[in-house]
C-alpha cells in the first residue's frame, strides 16, 4: 500500500441501515458546508446528487439513477400531465380522455411508481448507505490523526450523535475517506477472503500464485489435522482470469453467499466509480424536456386512434430529447 501511494484498504463494503444513523449525513453535510471542504471523487460511492434537474417538477426527479432510468420516469410521467391538461380546459368531455392516461394520472395520485427519495437527503443530495466495513481495514494512522479528521470527528461528537444515535466506526471511517481520500488512495482487497459473523467475502483462487513458504516465524497453532485441511485450498478459476484469491478454502453451503454477489453489497457502485467510461454527470432544465415529450405523447394518440397505452419513447425521440442535456 505504502508503495502504491494507498491510504485505505478494504474487504467487504455493503449498506447501512438507515435508522441506525439518522442524522450522519445532515451533520457531515452540515460539516462539509461550514469548513468549505472540497470534495474528492471518493465522495461520489457516498453520495447521491439531485441539483442537476431544474423545473417545477424537479422534485418528482430526486431518486432518478443515471440517464436511462431518468427516459423511463419522464415516459411515465408524461401521460399524467396529458391526463391533467386535458382535464383543466373549460367546456371539455371528460370521457373522451384516453382511458392509458387516466390510469396513469390515478397511479401517481395514489403514489404508485413515484420515485421516493432516501430518509437520509439533504440540500438535494442523498445518503447511498454505502459504507466500508471496518472489522477488516488497513489504514494510514495518520488518515485519523491528520487535523481534517479531527476537525470532523469532534465536529460530529459535538452533535451528540455517538451517544443519542450509536453511531459506529464503519460508517465514520467511510465518510471520513469520502471526504479526505481520492479513490486512488482507496484499495479493495478482493483477494483476500474474510468473514465475521454472517458476512463474509472469499475470492476464487488465482491461478497465478506464488510457491508457498513458511515465514522464518512462523507458528504451527494448528492440529496436524487442521494443517491438512488449509493446504487443500480451493483449485484456481482460470475462466475469463477471474480468480484473485490466495489459497482460499471457500464454504460451499448457501448460507455463506459471497457478500460481494448479494443484493446488499455496494462492490458494484464502486466498481463503477473507478470504470474509466463511467457515464458522466448532466443538468437540464426538466420543464423543456417534459413539454417535448408531452408534445411526442400527444402526436402518438392522434396516430393510435386515442389510445395511449403502448407508448414508449422511441430511441429517435430520445435522440430528441437529450440535446437539452449539458454534460459535465
Amino acid at each position: 500500500m505504502q508503495e502504491s501511494g494507498k491510504k485505505y484498504g478494504f474487504t467487504i463494503a455493503i449498506k447501512e441501515l438507515v435508522n441506525t444513523v439518522p442524522n450522519l449525513f445532515r451533520y457531515t453535510k452540515a460539516f462539509i458546508k461550514k469548513y468549505n471542504v472540497e470534495l474528492p471523487d471518493t465522495w461520489r460511492f457516498f453520495s447521491h446528487k439531485f441539483d442537476f434537474y431544474e423545473g417545477k417538477n424537479a422534485e418528482s426527479y430526486v431518486s432518478v439513477r443515471g440517464e436511462k432510468d431518468l427516459w423511463k420516469t419522464v415516459q411515465d410521467r408524461v401521460p399524467m400531465y396529458h391526463a391533467l391538461e386535458y382535464m383543466k380546459q373549460p367546456g371539455v368531455d371528460r370521457e373522451q380522455l384516453d382511458q392509458y392516461s387516466i390510469d396513469k394520472l390515478v397511479d401517481h395520485s395514489n403514489k404508485k411508481g413515484i420515485p421516493l427519495g432516501n430518509k437520509d437527503q439533504f440540500e438535494r443530495s442523498e445518503f447511498t448507505l454505502c459504507h466500508f466495513w471496518s472489522n477488516f481495514e488497513i489504514a494510514r494512522t495518520d488518515l485519523f490523526t491528520s487535523p481534517e479528521y479531527r476537525a470532523y470527528f469532534n465536529f460530529l461528537e459535538n452533535s451528540k450523535g455517538f451517544y443519542t444515535e450509536r453511531w459506529g466506526d464503519a460508517p465514520i471511517h467511510s465518510l471520513a475517506a469520502g471526504l479526505f481520500l481520492n479513490t486512488s488512495e482507496i484499495h479493495y482487497f478482493r483477494d483476500i477472503g474474510y468473514k465475521h459473523s454472517t458476512l463474509g467475502h472469499c475470492p476464487h483462487n488465482s491461478p497465478n500464485q506464488l510457491p508457498y513458504e513458511e515465514g522464518p516465524n512462523y507458528r504451527h497453532s494448528y492440529t496436524a489435522k487442521e494443517e491438512k485441511f488449509w493446504a487443500a485450498f480451493d483449485k484456481p478459476v482460470e475462466k475469463d482470469g477471474v480468480g484473485t484469491g490466495c489459497r482460499c478454502v471457500c464454504p460451499t453451503n448457501s448460507k455463506s453467499k459471497d457478500i460481494e454477489n448479494s443484493g446488499g453489497s455496494c462492490i458494484k457502485d464502486w466498481a463503477a466509480l473507478l470504470d474509466d467510461d463511467q457515464e458522466g454527470r448532466f443538468h437540464f432544465d426538466l420543464d423543456v424536456v417534459e413539454e417535448q415529450a408531452l408534445k411526442m405523447y400527444r402526436e402518438y394518440l392522434k396516430s393510435h386512434g386515442g389510445n395511449g397505452e403502448g407508448w414508449v419513447l422511441s430511441q429517435d425521440q430520445i435522440d430528441e430529447l437529450r440535446e437539452n442535456i449539458i454534460w459535465h
